[in-house]
C-alpha cells in the first residue's frame, strides 16, 4: 500500500463569470491534491488571475457541491503564492468529499470541475512517548513522530518542532519503536529486522542510523543512557553504563552481550536499572538498585552491572519499568510491583512505603507501562487502569486528584489493547487502531497546543 493518495485534476471555468467583472483571465489550470492521510491533504492549483482577483483557494465539502458559502476552504494567503502547496485541515478520516478550485473578486465566483478524494484511516499499531516528544507506527508501518525535536529527537534530519505528526524515514516499513523517557534519543527496529538509533544523548544523530548491521532483532528498550535490544535468536545485547554496557564514543557503538548462552524474549529499562524475561519465563533485573527496583530485598547505591534472577520458581510474560520502579506480569496474569512509590505509582495503597521486593497489585491483567510518576495497565478485558500521581493529568483523572494509590478506570466503554507513558504524558491505543492522550502538553505530545489535557482526547492527524 503506497503511504500517499496522489489524485490528478483538471479544474476548469464553467461558472460565475459577468462579462464585465471576472477574476480571472482564462481556465483554472491543472492541479493537484497529494499526501491524502487521515485528517489533512494537499492541494495545489494554478490560476489565470487578473486585475480583479482577490481570493483563489480550493472548496472542499462531503457535499457534492461545495460552494463558497457552504463548504470549508483553503485560501492562498497572497495572490502571488498561486501554484504553490496548501494544506487542507478538518478532515475526517475514511471519508469522501468533494473539492473544487474557486477565485473571486469579491462579488463573483468562478469554480472549477467538481473532483473527489477520501482520507486515509489508518489505524495505530505501536507507541512510544519520551521526554516532550511521541512516535506511533501505523499499520502500513510508517513510524511517526511529534513534539519537542530541539535535539533532533524525531530523527528526521531537522530540529524543527511540529504540533502534527511527521514521517520519519519515508520509505522504511518499521514494526517497533522506543524512546527513552528521560534523555532525547530513540531506536526503532524495520519490518526486516534492523536495529535504528537517532538522538544526542548517546552519541546518536539526527537521522536514523543502523546499529550492528548484519543481525536481525525483535525487541527493543531505551533508557537513561541504555540502550537494550533482543536479537531475533534470543540473544541480548546492551549499549550504555548502567549494566554491563559499553561506553560510546561519537558515533561509534559497541554493543556488549548480556548472559551470553541464554535466551531472551522481553526487555524494559528504567531510568538506571533494567528487567528482562528469558524464554523460560525466568524474570531477571539488574542496574541502580538505590529504591529497591532492582528487587532483590535490600536498597544499594552500587549498581547491579551482571543482572540477577528474582522471585525464582514464577514464570513471567511482560515487564515494564519507570524511573526508579518496576512491575512485572506473570503468566497467571498477576502483577507484580517493587521500587520507589513517592506518588503510589506502585498501585499497593500507600505512598510512603517503597517496596524492595515485588508485591502483587492484582490479577487479570494483560499489559503494564511506567511512566516516572505514574503506571498504566489493561486487564485481560481491554478495560484501562491508571494510578500514581497526577501532575499534569498523566492519569486521565480529574485534575483535582493528586495522587492514585489503587488502580482506576479510565475511558470506560472503550477497549485498549497498548498503552504508553512519558514523564507526564500518557497515550494509548483502542482495539480499534484509534490513538488517545492526556497529560503534559507544553511540547505537544498530545498533538495539540493546549497546555494540559486532565481527560483523554483522540488523536487522529495522521
Amino acid at each position: 500500500m503506497k503511504r500517499f493518495i496522489i489524485i490528478n485534476l483538471a479544474l476548469l471555468l464553467f461558472c460565475g463569470c459577468t462579462k464585465d467583472f471576472c477574476p480571472i483571465s482564462g481556465e483554472l489550470s491543472t492541479g493537484s491534491i497529494t499526501k491524502v492521510r487521515n485528517t489533512t491533504a494537499i492541494a495545489n492549483v494554478t490560476v489565470a488571475t487578473n486585475s480583479q482577483t482577490k481570493e483563489i483557494g480550493v472548496l472542499y465539502s462531503t457535499s457534492s457541491t461545495p460552494d463558497y458559502t457552504n463548504a470549508l476552504k483553503t485560501k492562498y494567503n497572497d495572490l502571488s503564492d498561486n501554484g504553490k502547496d496548501i494544506s487542507l485541515t478538518g478532515l475526517t478520516a475514511g471519508t469522501s468529499y468533494y473539492y473544487r478550485a474557486y477565485a473571486t473578486d469579491g462579488a463573483n465566483y468562478v469554480y472549477g470541475d467538481t473532483k473527489t478524494f477520501t482520507t486515509t484511516n489508518y489505524k495505530i499499531t505501536a507507541i512510544t512517548t519520551g521526554d516532550g516528544h511521541s512516535f506511533a507506527i501505523d499499520e502500513t508501518g510508517t513510524l511517526w513522530a511529534w513534539g519537542v525535536n530541539g535535539d533532533g529527537q524525531y530523527g528526521d534530519g531537522t530540529t524543527n518542532t511540529s504540533d502534527r505528526p511527521v514521517p520519519i524515514k519515508e520509505g522504511t516499513k518499521f514494526k517497533a519503536i522506543a524512546a527513552t523517557t528521560q534523555d532525547n534519543y530513540s531506536s526503532a527496529i524495520d519490518e526486516s529486522g534492523n536495529l535504528w538509533f537517532w538522538g544526542t544523548d548517546l552519541k546518536g544523530d539526527n537521522t536514523p542510523i543502523q546499529i550492528m548491521s548484519g543481525s536481525k532483532f525483535k525487541n527493543v528498550a531505551c533508557g537513561l543512557n541504555d540502550l537494550f535490544a533482543i536479537d531475533e535468536s534470543g540473544n541480548l545485547w546492551a549499549w550504555g553504563e548502567h549494566i554491563q554496557g559499553s561506553s560510546l564514543d561519537g558515533k561509534v557503538i559497541t554493543p556488549v552481550q548480556i548472559k551470553a548462552g541464554t535466551k531472551f524474549k522481553a526487555v524494559a529499562v528504567g531510568g538506571r536499572h533494567a528487567l528482562f524475561i528469558d524464554e523460560a519465563g525466568n524474570l531477571w533485573a539488574g542496574g541502580d538498585n538505590s529504591y529497591g527496583q532492582v528487587g532483590y530485598g535490600i536498597t544499594a547505591t552500587t549498581k547491579m552491572t551482571n543482572p540477577i534472577q528474582i522471585i525464582s520458581g514464577t514464570k513471567f510474560k511482560s515487564v515494564a519499568a519507570g524511573g526508579d520502579r518496576s512491575f512485572a506480569i506473570d503468566e497467571s496474569e498477576t502483577l507484580w510491583a517493587w521500587g520507589y512509590n513517592e506518588t503510589g505509582e506502585l498501585g499497593y495503597g500507600n505512598w510512603t512505603e517503597s517496596a524492595t521486593t515485588p508485591v502483587q497489585i492484582g490479577s487479570g491483567f494483560k499489559t503494564v507501562t511506567a511512566g516516572y510518576f505514574h503506571t498504566l495497565a489493561i486487564d485481560e478485558f481491554g478495560d484501562l487502569w491508571v494510578w500514581g500521581g497526577n501532575y499534569e493529568g498523566a492519569l486521565g483523572l480529574d485534575k483535582d486528584i493528586t495522587t492514585q494509590t489503587h488502580p482506576a478506570q479510565i475511558i470506560k466503554g472503550t477497549k485498549f489493547k497498548s498503552i504508553a507513558a512519558g514523564p507526564y504524558t500518557s497515550l494509548a491505543i483502542d482495539e480499534s487502531g484509534k490513538l488517545w492522550g492526556w497529560g503534559r502538553n507544553m511540547y505537544i505530545q498530545t498533538n495539540n497546543r493546549i497546555d494540559n489535557f486532565y481527560t483523554p482526547i483522540q488523536i487522529d492527524q495522521f
